[in-house]
């Protein structure tokens, strides 16, 4: 999706936990973010000055639950507890802002699925189908197997 180039977040930023190993970076740094940590012994207090946004991680358990291997100024990597998923990535680029999660193979009936906007085109699509009505084809507003209630 599309965000600020200078958002309340900073000019870019992630989080990513994979199995135990967690990573976080945002410029500049976000606030109570310690300047520098090597084994978890942190020194130097905090120059951060942006706001946390981080959907699928919880600040607590990413900045405080983490043992950070380092950390410096604006960027880290260390263990977690395992208590955040199994994979999930969050970021921000400039103007650009998304999200990597591991799921259910199937959630609610549905085994995948995408919703996307590129300039004027929407885009969907579900597996299985949605069963309300959705036609099977649709082109510039034609529909094939319209709903029984469209005319």
């Amino acid at each position: 999706m599309t965000a600020d180039v200078m958002a309340e977040d900073g000019l870019c930023g992630g989080v990513s936990i994979c199995l135990c190993i967690t990573e976080q970076f945002q410029i500049p740094p976000v606030e109570e973010a310690p300047t520098c940590a090597c084994f978890n012994q942190k020194c130097g207090g905090s120059k951060g000055s942006t706001k946390w946004k981080a959907d699928l991680f919880e600040k607590a358990k990413i900045m405080d639950d983490t043992f950070w291997i380092y950390y410096y100024l604006c960027g880290g990597c260390g263990i977690n507890k395992m208590d955040q998923g199994i994979y999930a990535v969050q970021f921000k680029e400039l103007c650009c802002r998304g999200y990597t999660q591991i799921e259910s193979p199937v959630v609610e009936g549905v085994f995948c699925g995408s919703v996307g906007t590129e300039c004027c085109i929407w885009s969907e699509f579900q597996l299985p189908p949605a069963a309300d009505g959705s036609p099977a084809v649709a082109i510039c507003t034609w529909r094939k197997n319209k709903a029984a209630n469209q005319a």
